[in-house]
């Protein structure tokens, strides 16, 4: 698929043993779309390898089905990518139906915080203290390195990925994105945000 700019987007989704008709919906209404079908669910991590394997582009971008974009988002995305070879994992906002921000950002996972996160109302005065795992007490309005970026997108240098071997198979949802994050920046890169692009 050719973009407005000089972004070549190649599309692999993973069917995951659908049974609604989706997979052949996508392959006969967007023929440009690669679609690899699994004959049983094979996890979040699996899924991604799966795709990367099948993929030839410079830059990987992990993305949940649900998500739209704005204009530009991809440009801009690996535009920074090209200029800050060091930025192993690139996120953006992500906003909710309404355009109101989804916090996508988290600190380094402990026992102590995720229990915080799970169990204190929001509605509590310090909802949005630093004691929590995902980083609510920030507006998501400034370029930052952060520890972890939410699984829904993600953005990597195809070099970075295959360096520290993907997403691990053994977690089959919801906590990949903690892990590969943290192996991003074991192998010495950084794990980026930017609010200049959004989805």
């Amino acid at each position: 698929v050719e973009s407005t700019s000089s972004v070549r987007v190649e599309i692999i989704v993973v069917d995951n043993a659908s049974t609604d008709g989706s997979a052949a919906a996508v392959a006969d209404e967007f023929p440009v779309v690669r679609v690899l079908r699994n004959e049983e669910p094979i996890g979040y991590g699996a899924s991604n390898n799966q795709a990367f394997a099948a993929a030839s582009g410079e830059y990987f971008l992990v993305l949940n089905n649900d998500t739209l974009f704005t204009p530009g988002t991809l440009e801009t995305l690996v535009a920074r990518l090209r200029a800050e070879p060091d930025i192993g994992c690139l996120g953006c906002r992500v906003l909710n139906e309404d355009d109101s921000l989804q916090h996508s950002c988290f600190r380094r996972v402990s026992l102590w915080n995720q229990l915080f996160h799970d169990l204190a109302p929001t509605t509590l005065v310090f909802s949005k203290t630093r004691l929590r795992s995902r980083m609510l007490e920030w507006d998501h309005d400034e370029d930052r390195d952060v520890r972890v970026l939410l699984g829904a997108f993600m953005l990597f240098p195809r070099r970075v990925y295959a360096e520290i071997g993907g997403f691990d198979e053994g977690f089959k949802f919801f906590v990949e994105e903690f892990d590969i994050c943290e192996r991003v920046h074991a192998a010495g890169y950084r794990v980026a945000f930017t609010p200049r692009a959004s989805i």
